[in-house]
């Protein structure tokens, strides 16, 4: 047993040599661990799938069981899209506006909503180039904001006014369409409408 844990010096060169039983044990162990690793809280209930848990991602989530289908979008869909966003950003206290927006982003047969998010491809200040995966987070983490507001207000009667709200959906979504338009990212997103 002690050779194979043993260790041996050369007093000529000051160096160490690892005998061959070391090696395998070492090998084993790894292997081993790996195994361990990867199965590790296998049916696990408490175990979140991955794009669930709190974090956002740019990425689709891949939820188990899917219960929304993307709906037909036309081309030009996020520009009508992005006016309303823009508008109800300026007008936060007009419900009138929530209630189009919520009308053009919901798709009842597809339990669907389709929103645009925006990322800055540059700093508006410096102008220096910000990371496209920073840009398309940032869009992702906008585009699930305007979603919760459109779900929340098609709950509540098109309240409450737009700026309330400092959440974001965390539900089964996909990505439809993502474009470059000058220095901005835009992600268009279907999400799932969780609600009745």
């Amino acid at each position: 047993m002690k050779f194979w844990l043993a260790t041996q010096c050369s007093p000529s060169c000051g160096q160490f040599r690892v005998s061959r039983g070391l090696y395998s044990l070492v090998g084993v162990a790894t292997i081993v661990f790996i195994v361990a690793s990867t199965f590790s809280g296998c049916g696990s209930k408490d175990r979140s799938e991955e794009g669930q848990g709190g974090k956002l991602s740019w990425e689709e989530s891949k939820p188990a069981i899917v219960h929304f289908s993307i709906p037909p979008i036309e081309p030009n869909y996020w520009q009508r899209l992005l006016q309303l966003q823009d508008s109800i950003a300026h007008s936060p206290t007009d419900s009138l506006l929530r209630k189009v927006f919520c009308e053009r982003s919901y798709f009842p047969q597809n339990r669907a909503i389709v929103v645009v998010g925006i990322g800055r491809l540059r700093n508006p200040k410096t102008g220096t180039p910000i990371p496209t995966g920073y840009a398309r987070q940032a869009a992702f983490s906008s585009a699930a904001r305007w979603a919760a507001y459109t779900q929340t207000w098609l709950e509540q009667n098109y309240q409450p006014e737009f700026g309330a709200i400092s959440t974001a959906l965390n539900l089964p979504s996909k990505v439809v369409r993502e474009q470059v338009i000058g220095d901005s990212l835009l992600l268009e997103v279907a999400f799932e409408y969780a609600g009745k």
